[in-house]
């Protein structure tokens, strides 16, 4: 580890230090964080008004970039569960060192248990164990019951909780993997594992409102079961199944509906000379006839690739606190764009 990375989280951990001092959560609240917007809908989907979320990267910040900020850091001590994402460059830097500073804040990392693929985001490298158990199958991942789920939950006494290597996976020195895609959220297969940990994780912490978590549980997962459905007609009837997208972050997305992502970015950066020609010559012979951009991102460079290639700019959110909004989005797109 390098000297700067070794600063950094010196000083992540003495601002960490300071704010524990601060005044403590009134009595009966109840706190959870999160990385992103997106995991407040399915916590707020799940629990309604009983506990309050913390988004630790906020409306129209980068993952990559994001950095901690006192007030979130104050909510992040006083939470009873944090909901990680997994990957994302935020946790692995700054997140997982301060929550090596709190042993009652329970830590579910969402892709412990999923299948993971290979990226070329540009995100920071990360240690991964390969060989992972597979608990949700692609394509089964809502069909595990509640009761399974609470065994799960109990049999490991969340051993995520505080291991010295957080997710069980960002300390260790064993099977270095690259590129891990971190955007599992977007595949609403995975978005269904991704509730039910919350919904078990929440039952688990607060038992006297497991009923409640339940009934919204289920109503979610047959929410996002129905748009699931709905992508897939419009997969189907488009003729279309490749697009360009700036930076590549619908690798689940794509591989939940057989369509094929083209990224601009080159392993996280912008494209050369020989990388843009490649990208022009797949543009033709495939017939692609759309750009995505995420809303985080600077638009001139798409802009100017889009100008190039002939297709056309879409600007989406992958960060849309409104997960099934932004799903919705993405099947009037497939309908109207992809044919």
């Amino acid at each position: 580890m390098n000297k700067n990375m070794n600063n950094n989280y010196f000083l992540i951990a003495c601002l960490f230090l300071m704010v524990t001092s601060c005044k403590p959560t009134p009595r009966g609240e109840r706190i959870v964080s999160v990385s992103i917007l997106p995991q407040k809908y399915f916590v707020e989907r799940i629990a309604g008004d009983i506990v309050s979320v913390n988004v630790m990267i906020p409306p129209g910040m980068n993952p990559a970039t994001c950095d901690l900020r006192t007030e979130q850091l104050r909510k992040l001590y006083d939470s009873q569960i944090y909901f990680a994402i997994g990957y994302l460059p935020f946790e692995t830097i700054h997140l997982y060192p301060v929550l090596k500073q709190r042993d009652s804040t329970v830590l579910i990392n969402h892709s412990e248990r999923v299948f993971l693929l290979d990226g070329t985001c540009g995100h920071i490298d990360v240690e991964h164990e390969h060989e992972q158990t597979h608990e949700y199958e692609h394509g089964q991942i809502h069909e595990q019951t509640h009761e399974q789920g609470h065994e799960r939950e109990q049999g490991h006494e969340h051993k995520h909780k505080h291991e010295h290597d957080y997710g069980n996976e960002h300390g260790s020195e064993k099977n270095h993997r690259l590129g891990v895609d971190p955007h599992i959220w977007l595949s609403p297969d995975y978005a269904q594992s991704i509730c039910m940990e919350i919904f078990a994780a929440l039952s688990s912490a607060y038992p006297e409102r497991e009923a409640f978590f339940q009934t919204n549980y289920e109503t979610l997962s047959r929410d996002i079961e129905v748009i699931k459905q709905r992508l897939q007609l419009a997969v189907t009837a488009s003729a279309q199944k490749a697009f360009l997208i700036y930076h590549p972050a619908l690798t689940y997305f794509a591989n939940d509906f057989g369509l094929e992502q083209i990224s601009v970015e080159n392993d996280g950066k912008e494209p050369g000379p020989t990388y843009l020609a490649d990208i022009i010559g797949q543009v033709k012979t495939k017939g692609i006839r759309v750009i995505f951009i995420q809303k985080q991102f600077d638009v001139r460079n798409a802009a100017m690739i889009a100008k190039v290639t002939g297709c056309k700019l879409i600007q989406i959110d992958p960060l849309n606190e409104n997960w099934m909004a932004e799903m919705e989005r993405m099947v009037e797109i497939l309908e109207h764009e992809f044919n």
